[in-house]
């Protein structure tokens, strides 16, 4: 197993019945079950159960979105026509609402909303 309890993981390609999507990601809460030793448990953002994930559905994070402050920037646009990044700094930190929602190099959700991805779709 290349993963370990705690770790957090990017699910893919989701084939074994589980409740989750492409992209979600979750943290790995358990190691086998009673009927297989090589599946991953994590609980659902959708319906909080624990289902399980088979070795090639589960991917690394990317290193930048492993290790990214997602609460240190938001987008915004100003009088409709002009974007930004805006960045903070010190202790304080952006809302969840208004921090990005995906990492801009791998695609992954920020961990931090993964419970608006039901609400979005």
């Amino acid at each position: 197993m290349r993963f370990k309890i705690g770790a957090k993981v990017r699910v893919k390609n989701v084939y074994s019945g589980g409740n989750f999507d492409d992209g979600d990601v979750v943290t790995i809460k358990q190691i086998g079950n009673e009927d297989e030793s090589d599946c991953y448990g994590a609980i659902s953002p959708y319906d909080g159960l624990m289902w399980y994930l088979n070795e090639d559905e589960v991917e690394a994070m990317c290193d930048f979105c492993s290790k990214w402050d997602w609460g240190e920037a938001s987008a915004a646009v100003n009088n409709g026509k002009f974007a930004h990044i805006y960045f903070i700094s010190g202790a304080s930190r952006f809302p969840v609402h208004k921090q990005f929602m995906y990492c801009p190099v791998c695609g992954a959700m920020n961990p931090n909303r993964i419970g608006e991805k039901e609400s979005r779709e």
